[in-house]
């Protein structure tokens, strides 16, 4: 896990550069693999058993939350060591991480499996997936434990950003991609049932990211490591676990909901409509991503001018998000049509609007908070984030249930407005006065 000299900051935007190319060349494989992968996956499986695999695409992020936020906040632990050079603590900072995450998902799996065995498992927390077959409402059940049980795989990622080498990302969104496709394609050709179809859709992440884990566990083994005191405190870990778990909620929730009140063959066109758009917002998680561990190196190493740069820099990416997420529905129902073959009535006009004026008012708040996390100032976003994404899950239910499908993103738009983009703004605004050494009145 030792890092050279420290990055300058042409060095920095190289990083960044390189991570951006990588990020953009997997999506590019990503999008070629998915333009074939739905069609086919859709006509293999049906709406039905398409849904079956949202669901667990859908828990495999809620699974990214059992690490109460330990791995974000060694994320920033990690990238100063490594600004500073002092690698034994951030060997240190890198086992303990692991240690407390494996001891959650142990918890977190043992109580799945417990839950599976008296309290009916997935059927019992959403009534919708009773629809599935016996066999795969099994295999669904099985995954989600599995999910959990390897959710410390995912540090593996934290690790490379705060490396600043975040290609890995890209590459194992072009591996995962690519073997999807793959399976997909057999699956089509009858090599294995529609259930063992769905189990191997959903383990390729876990496998790939644990292999990436594991590169990390041989290169840390033989490493001189400092004491586990280096490790950042729970509460700093908790105050980003809140606003990841308002992030995720706000991302997986109207699947569960939608599968829950409406049934999983209902969830499949928002699903489809979602990755259009996230292949919308991609290029600015490629430069935010990247861009998160570079801040936090700048910072530790008080070059304020880069940082304004790349604020900047974010801020515009954000407006171009926006615009572009906005001019969606004007051809996105086209594009949808063709590419799943699927009849154009399955994708809503006010469906698709709605997603995509959720999504823009969502991108407009993205280089803000990706400022406070890198600060190390999170804790606002756990107040205004967590009470945000409280009221979403408390209300969809019922905006399901009156306004179809639609009514999930309306009220992410609403609270959006409302409460998280004007908080997230002024968080932004109190926090450089407290680190510009101003006293707010």
């Amino acid at each position: 896990m030792s890092q050279g000299a420290g990055p300058t900051a042409e060095r920095r935007w190289q990083r960044i550069g390189a991570a951006f190319t990588g990020a953009l060349a997997a999506r590019a494989v990503g999008i070629g693999c998915g333009l074939l992968q739905v069609p086919l996956a859709l006509g293999y499986l049906g709406l039905r058993d398409y849904g079956a695999w949202v669901i667990l695409q859908t828990t495999a992020g809620l699974a990214g939350l059992i690490d109460l936020g330990t791995g974000f906040a060694a994320q920033n632990a990690l990238t100063a060591h490594l600004a500073q050079s002092r690698h034994a603590a951030a060997h240190g900072v890198f086992w303990a991480t692991l240690r407390r995450q494996t001891l959650f998902a142990i918890v977190a799996t043992g109580l799945w499996l417990l839950w599976w065995r008296v309290g009916g498992g997935a059927a019992a927390l959403l009534p919708g997936a009773r629809e599935l077959e016996p066999a795969m409402l099994h295999v669904v059940n099985l995954l989600i434990a599995v999910q959990l049980a390897t959710a410390p795989a995912g540090l593996a990622l934290r690790v490379a950003l705060a490396r600043q080498e975040g290609w890995w990302s890209g590459a194992l969104a072009a591996a995962t991609s690519a073997s999807i496709l793959l399976l997909v394609f057999l699956g089509a050709l009858g090599t294995w049932s529609k259930p063992l179809l769905v189990a191997a859709l959903a383990l390729t992440p876990v496998i790939l990211q644990g292999g990436l884990l594991i590169r990390w566990l041989a290169a840390a083994w033989p490493a001189r490591r400092e004491p586990t005191a280096a490790l950042p405190r729970l509460r700093l870990s908790f105050a980003f676990f809140l606003p990841q778990a308002g992030m995720v909620a706000r991302q997986y929730a109207p699947a569960l909901a939608i599968t829950a009140v409406l049934g999983p063959a209902a969830v499949a066109p928002y699903a489809l409509i979602q990755r259009l758009l996230q292949w919308l917002t991609q290029p600015q998680s490629w430069l935010t991503e990247p861009l998160w561990p570079a801040l936090t190196d700048a910072h530790a190493r008080g070059d304020a001018k880069w940082m304004a740069q790349a604020e900047r820099a974010t801020q515009r990416v954000a407006l171009g998000t926006a615009a572009l997420l906005l001019s969606a529905p004007f051809w996105g129902r086209a594009l949808l049509t063709l590419w799943t073959r699927q009849p154009p009535a399955l994708f809503d006009h006010v469906l698709l609007g709605s997603m995509a004026a959720a999504a823009a008012a969502l991108a407009l708040a993205v280089p803000f908070s990706v400022w406070l996390n890198a600060m190390g100032r999170p804790q606002g976003q756990a107040l205004y984030g967590t009470a945000a994404a409280a009221m979403f899950c408390a209300g969809l239910p019922l905006a399901v249930r009156y306004g179809g499908v639609a009514g999930a993103p309306q009220l992410e738009l609403a609270l959006t407005c409302t409460i998280l983009l004007p908080a997230v703004l002024l968080d932004t605004w109190h926090t450089r006065r407290k680190l510009a050494g101003a006293t707010p009145s």
